[in-house]
């Protein structure tokens, strides 16, 4: 079972201005964006932390910062029902993170949507 952690968003160490609460959540996140050439790019990756405003998804597909995002999160079940849940939205990319030192990935600011509940099977 995942367990939900609040994020700060007065964590000043970091640097961090969100203006909302992150929560710590592994979901799938499958994303598309256009490049400058014109063509359409597909990426997935991982939650590390979601939140009202924004995502940031660990992947090694890293699109360009300001790219226009469209997204859909598909979120663990929590209970025995095997509902899960799936978020759809669109957003841009924040900022990028490509050191070795740091989890590979990106921040997005998104809006999301609830999508219809997915049963598991």
């Amino acid at each position: 079972m995942n367990k939900l952690i609040k994020s700060s968003t007065e964590n000043t160490q970091r640097g961090d201005r969100r203006q909302s609460v992150r929560y710590r959540i592994a979901g799938a996140v499958q994303f598309q964006w256009h490049g400058k050439d014109g063509l359409s790019h597909d990426g997935f990756g991982i939650t590390r932390d979601i939140g009202k405003g924004g995502v940031f998804i660990e992947t090694s597909s890293i699109p360009p910062v300001a790219a226009t995002l469209r997204l859909i999160v598909t979120l663990p079940a929590e209970s025995q029902s095997g509902v899960g849940l799936q978020l759809g939205g669109v957003g841009f990319v924040r900022n990028v993170r490509q050191e070795s030192c740091q989890e590979i990935g990106f921040g997005a600011s998104a809006v999301f949507q609830v999508e219809v509940p997915m049963f598991a099977g």
